[in-house]
């Protein structure tokens, strides 16, 4: 019994003593200025044991803009750009674009992201149940969509993000509602005025002007 009391008020204790805060978490996600994270990706569809790896660079300016662009395997990019969702394949020079449907549990990571990189909390909660807890080695934020439907065979869709105290995110996972898996090994990229002119050019691609 008091092994159990001391390993609960330790835990309570590492909770109250953390440098970490969610406001203060969010604030230093928020992009204010233009911002690039290159990514490590992993990815695991549905009930295949064979595992997808690419890599590449989030991208990011205020008020809104997100772009996720593609090394390898393939080039190719996505991007957020206001309401307007696009899409660019390298190979073959093929485009999409779409207004981005809130409605559509496929959007729900889209969503988190959009709402991460503005550092909008108001924002996140329409959409997801938030969850933050953080120690002194580490604080993790744990988003868990409201809707699903699981007469379809749906499961909630979630994104857990992760970092050191005092740190920007070093982890990104996925959890989609179809059952695929997602994680990311983030890196922050050194902000210079080249990532602007980056931005500018991805978004000429995604728009074909």
């Amino acid at each position: 019994m008091r092994a159990s009391l001391f390993l609960i008020c330790f835990f309570i204790s590492t909770l109250v003593m953390a440098d970490d805060s969610l406001n203060a978490v969010m604030s230093r996600i928020k992009s204010d200025t233009a911002s690039a994270i290159a990514y490590q990706e992993t990815r695991a569809l549905g009930f295949f044991v064979e595992q997808w790896k690419g890599s590449g660079v989030f991208y990011a300016t205020a008020p809104g803009t997100l772009i996720k662009q593609q090394i390898q395997p393939k080039p190719e990019i996505m991007g957020v750009i206001g309401n307007q969702l696009f899409y660019y394949k390298a190979k073959g020079e093929k485009r999409y674009q779409t207004e981005l449907d809130d409605s559509d549990a496929m959007m729900l990571p889209v969503i988190a992201f959009k709402g991460l990189m503005n550092g909008d909390l108001k924002f996140l909660r329409q959409y997801y149940d938030v969850d933050f807890t953080a120690t002194k080695q580490q604080w993790t934020l744990l988003l868990t969509a409201q809707y699903f439907d699981p007469e379809e065979g749906e499961q909630a869709t979630t994104v857990t993000m992760q970092g050191f105290s005092g740190k920007l995110a070093h982890k990104l996972e996925i959890h989609t509602a179809d059952g695929d898996k997602s994680e990311f090994n983030l890196s922050p990229v050194k902000q210079t005025e080249e990532i602007k002119a980056d931005i500018t050019r991805l978004s000429k691609l995604l728009k074909g002007n």
